[in-house]
Protein backbone atom coordinates (compact mmCIF):
# COMPACT_ATOMS: atom_id res chain seq x y z
CA UNK A 1 0.00 0.00 0.00
CA UNK A 2 1.31 3.43 -0.91
CA UNK A 3 1.72 6.22 1.59
CA UNK A 4 -1.05 8.82 1.49
CA UNK A 5 0.13 12.21 0.27
CA UNK A 6 -0.59 14.99 2.73
CA UNK A 7 -2.98 17.52 1.25
CA UNK A 8 -1.96 21.14 0.83
CA UNK A 9 -3.93 23.30 3.25
CA UNK A 10 -5.53 26.46 1.88
CA UNK A 11 -7.08 29.40 3.72
CA UNK A 12 -9.79 31.35 1.90
CA UNK A 13 -10.06 35.04 2.82
CA UNK A 14 -13.29 36.29 1.24
CA UNK A 15 -16.02 38.59 2.56
CA UNK A 16 -18.85 37.29 0.31
CA UNK A 17 -20.29 34.04 1.80
CA UNK A 18 -21.56 32.68 -1.53
CA UNK A 19 -18.24 33.34 -3.26
CA UNK A 20 -16.34 31.78 -0.35
CA UNK A 21 -18.60 28.72 -0.47
CA UNK A 22 -18.06 28.28 -4.21
CA UNK A 23 -14.29 28.60 -3.89
CA UNK A 24 -14.25 26.11 -1.00
CA UNK A 25 -16.27 23.59 -3.00
CA UNK A 26 -13.86 23.92 -5.92
CA UNK A 27 -10.71 23.57 -3.78
CA UNK A 28 -12.00 20.59 -1.79
CA UNK A 29 -12.90 18.79 -5.02
CA UNK A 30 -9.28 18.92 -6.22
CA UNK A 31 -6.92 16.07 -5.45
CA UNK A 32 -4.23 17.11 -3.01
CA UNK A 33 -5.88 20.30 -1.71
CA UNK A 34 -8.14 20.99 1.27
CA UNK A 35 -9.65 24.15 2.73
CA UNK A 36 -8.51 24.47 6.34
CA UNK A 37 -10.51 27.62 7.12
CA UNK A 38 -12.51 30.49 5.68
CA UNK A 39 -12.05 34.02 7.08
CA UNK A 40 -13.70 37.33 6.18
CA UNK A 41 -11.37 39.66 8.10
CA UNK A 42 -7.78 39.98 9.30
CA UNK A 43 -8.96 39.41 12.88
CA UNK A 44 -10.66 36.13 11.95
CA UNK A 45 -7.60 35.06 9.98
CA UNK A 46 -5.32 35.63 12.98
CA UNK A 47 -7.53 33.40 15.12
CA UNK A 48 -7.57 30.62 12.52
CA UNK A 49 -3.82 30.75 11.85
CA UNK A 50 -3.16 30.10 15.52
CA UNK A 51 -4.55 26.57 14.95
CA UNK A 52 -3.86 26.02 11.25
CA UNK A 53 -0.54 26.10 9.41
CA UNK A 54 -1.62 26.72 5.81
CA UNK A 55 0.41 26.27 2.65
CA UNK A 56 -1.46 29.03 0.83
CA UNK A 57 -3.84 31.90 1.54
CA UNK A 58 -6.27 32.74 -1.28
CA UNK A 59 -6.95 36.39 -0.59
CA UNK A 60 -9.58 38.89 -1.67
CA UNK A 61 -8.55 42.53 -1.29
CA UNK A 62 -11.88 43.66 0.16
CA UNK A 63 -12.52 42.28 3.66
CA UNK A 64 -15.08 43.05 6.34
CA UNK A 65 -12.42 44.46 8.67
CA UNK A 66 -8.93 45.45 7.65
CA UNK A 67 -7.84 45.02 4.05
CA UNK A 68 -6.11 42.55 1.78
CA UNK A 69 -2.96 44.68 1.84
CA UNK A 70 -2.94 44.52 5.64
CA UNK A 71 -3.30 40.74 5.42
CA UNK A 72 -0.41 40.41 2.93
CA UNK A 73 1.88 42.15 5.41
CA UNK A 74 0.53 40.22 8.42
CA UNK A 75 0.53 36.64 7.08
CA UNK A 76 4.35 36.20 6.98
CA UNK A 77 4.48 37.08 10.68
CA UNK A 78 1.96 34.35 11.52
CA UNK A 79 2.87 31.71 8.92
CA UNK A 80 6.32 32.46 7.43
CA UNK A 81 6.26 29.61 4.88
CA UNK A 82 2.74 30.34 3.61
CA UNK A 83 2.22 31.49 0.00
CA UNK A 84 -0.23 34.28 -0.83
CA UNK A 85 -2.35 34.37 -3.98
CA UNK A 86 -4.53 37.45 -4.43
CA UNK A 87 -7.88 36.60 -6.04
CA UNK A 88 -9.98 39.71 -6.54
CA UNK A 89 -12.29 41.73 -8.77
CA UNK A 90 -9.77 44.59 -8.72
CA UNK A 91 -7.89 44.84 -12.01
CA UNK A 92 -4.18 44.12 -11.77
CA UNK A 93 -3.46 47.50 -13.36
CA UNK A 94 -4.72 49.09 -10.17
CA UNK A 95 -3.40 46.85 -7.39
CA UNK A 96 -1.31 44.05 -8.91
CA UNK A 97 2.13 45.59 -8.60
CA UNK A 98 1.35 47.03 -5.16
CA UNK A 99 0.32 43.57 -3.86
CA UNK A 100 3.40 41.84 -5.29
CA UNK A 101 5.69 44.44 -3.74
CA UNK A 102 3.87 44.00 -0.41
CA UNK A 103 4.69 40.28 -0.46
CA UNK A 104 2.03 38.41 -2.47
CA UNK A 105 3.22 35.49 -4.62
CA UNK A 106 0.57 35.82 -7.30
CA UNK A 107 -2.35 37.93 -8.54
CA UNK A 108 -5.45 36.72 -10.39
CA UNK A 109 -8.63 38.55 -11.38
CA UNK A 110 -11.95 36.91 -10.55
CA UNK A 111 -12.93 37.76 -14.12
CA UNK A 112 -10.40 35.21 -15.40
CA UNK A 113 -11.71 31.81 -16.61
CA UNK A 114 -12.53 29.44 -13.72
CA UNK A 115 -9.91 26.89 -14.75
CA UNK A 116 -7.20 29.54 -14.41
CA UNK A 117 -7.73 29.60 -10.64
CA UNK A 118 -6.55 26.00 -10.43
CA UNK A 119 -3.50 26.77 -12.56
CA UNK A 120 -2.66 29.79 -10.40
CA UNK A 121 -2.96 27.86 -7.13
CA UNK A 122 -0.87 24.96 -8.48
CA UNK A 123 1.80 27.38 -9.74
CA UNK A 124 2.12 29.34 -6.50
CA UNK A 125 2.11 26.19 -4.35
CA UNK A 126 4.94 24.92 -6.56
CA UNK A 127 7.06 27.91 -5.63
CA UNK A 128 6.65 29.97 -8.83
CA UNK A 129 4.98 33.42 -8.82
CA UNK A 130 1.78 33.65 -10.86
CA UNK A 131 1.54 36.90 -12.81
CA UNK A 132 0.06 37.90 -16.12
CA UNK A 133 2.42 38.83 -18.94
CA UNK A 134 1.31 42.45 -18.63
CA UNK A 135 2.04 42.68 -14.90
CA UNK A 136 5.36 40.81 -15.23
CA UNK A 137 6.44 43.21 -17.98
CA UNK A 138 5.55 46.27 -15.92
CA UNK A 139 7.46 45.08 -12.86
CA UNK A 140 10.47 44.09 -14.96
CA UNK A 141 10.55 47.46 -16.72
CA UNK A 142 10.53 49.28 -13.41
CA UNK A 143 13.25 47.02 -12.00
CA UNK A 144 15.39 47.80 -15.07
CA UNK A 145 14.72 51.50 -14.70
CA UNK A 146 13.00 51.73 -18.06
CA UNK A 147 10.51 54.55 -18.61
CA UNK A 148 6.96 53.66 -17.70
CA UNK A 149 3.61 55.22 -18.41
CA UNK A 150 3.24 58.99 -18.26
CA UNK A 151 0.44 60.90 -16.56
CA UNK A 152 -2.13 58.12 -16.93
CA UNK A 153 -4.70 56.94 -14.39
CA UNK A 154 -2.38 54.02 -13.66
CA UNK A 155 0.64 56.15 -12.82
CA UNK A 156 -1.44 58.51 -10.68
CA UNK A 157 -3.10 55.68 -8.74
CA UNK A 158 0.33 54.14 -8.23
CA UNK A 159 1.35 57.35 -6.43
CA UNK A 160 -1.26 56.73 -3.71
CA UNK A 161 -0.16 55.35 -0.38
CA UNK A 162 -1.44 51.93 0.70
CA UNK A 163 -3.93 53.53 3.09
CA UNK A 164 -5.18 55.94 0.42
CA UNK A 165 -5.72 53.05 -1.98
CA UNK A 166 -7.67 51.19 0.73
CA UNK A 167 -9.93 54.20 1.26
CA UNK A 168 -10.44 54.56 -2.50
CA UNK A 169 -11.34 50.88 -2.83
CA UNK A 170 -14.08 51.23 -0.22
CA UNK A 171 -15.42 54.33 -1.92
CA UNK A 172 -16.05 52.12 -4.97
CA UNK A 173 -18.73 50.33 -2.95
CA UNK A 174 -20.37 53.60 -1.85
CA UNK A 175 -19.31 53.04 1.77
CA UNK A 176 -19.92 56.14 3.93
CA UNK A 177 -16.89 57.68 5.55
CA UNK A 178 -17.88 56.44 9.00
CA UNK A 179 -18.00 52.84 7.74
CA UNK A 180 -14.67 53.23 5.95
CA UNK A 181 -13.14 54.55 9.18
CA UNK A 182 -14.51 51.63 11.23
CA UNK A 183 -13.39 49.01 8.70
CA UNK A 184 -9.85 50.41 8.53
CA UNK A 185 -9.54 51.28 12.22
CA UNK A 186 -8.97 55.00 11.62
CA UNK A 187 -10.92 58.20 12.35
CA UNK A 188 -13.43 59.86 10.03
CA UNK A 189 -11.18 62.93 9.90
CA UNK A 190 -8.31 60.72 8.73
CA UNK A 191 -10.52 59.29 5.97
CA UNK A 192 -11.42 62.84 4.89
CA UNK A 193 -7.74 63.84 4.88
CA UNK A 194 -6.89 60.85 2.67
CA UNK A 195 -9.70 61.86 0.29
CA UNK A 196 -8.34 65.39 0.03
CA UNK A 197 -4.83 64.07 -0.64
CA UNK A 198 -6.14 61.71 -3.33
CA UNK A 199 -8.02 64.47 -5.13
CA UNK A 200 -4.77 66.39 -5.39
CA UNK A 201 -2.75 63.41 -6.62
CA UNK A 202 -5.42 62.25 -9.08
CA UNK A 203 -6.26 65.75 -10.38
CA UNK A 204 -9.90 65.50 -9.29
CA UNK A 205 -12.18 68.16 -7.85
CA UNK A 206 -14.78 66.29 -5.80
CA UNK A 207 -15.56 63.12 -3.87
CA UNK A 208 -18.09 62.30 -6.60
CA UNK A 209 -15.25 62.14 -9.12
CA UNK A 210 -13.23 60.04 -6.67
CA UNK A 211 -16.13 57.59 -6.32
CA UNK A 212 -16.58 57.38 -10.09
CA UNK A 213 -12.89 56.58 -10.59
CA UNK A 214 -13.01 54.07 -7.73
CA UNK A 215 -15.97 52.22 -9.31
CA UNK A 216 -14.19 52.12 -12.66
CA UNK A 217 -10.89 50.83 -11.29
CA UNK A 218 -11.98 48.60 -8.41
CA UNK A 219 -15.21 47.05 -9.70
CA UNK A 220 -14.77 47.19 -13.46
CA UNK A 221 -17.38 49.95 -13.58
CA UNK A 222 -20.05 47.69 -12.05
CA UNK A 223 -20.38 49.82 -8.94
CA UNK A 224 -21.15 46.78 -6.81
Amino acid sequence: MGTAVEKKKIVIMEDHPMMASGIKTYIDAQEGWVTCCVADSCKAMQAFLADCTPDLVLLDLYLNQGSGLDAIKLIPQLAPDCKILVYTMVDEEVMGERCIRAGAHGYLSKQAPAEELGVAIHTVLGGTPYLSTRLSKRILEEWRGEPGESESDHSRIKSLTDRESQVLQRMAYASPNRSIAEELGISVKTVERHQENMKGKLHLQSNFELKSLAREKFTGGLGI
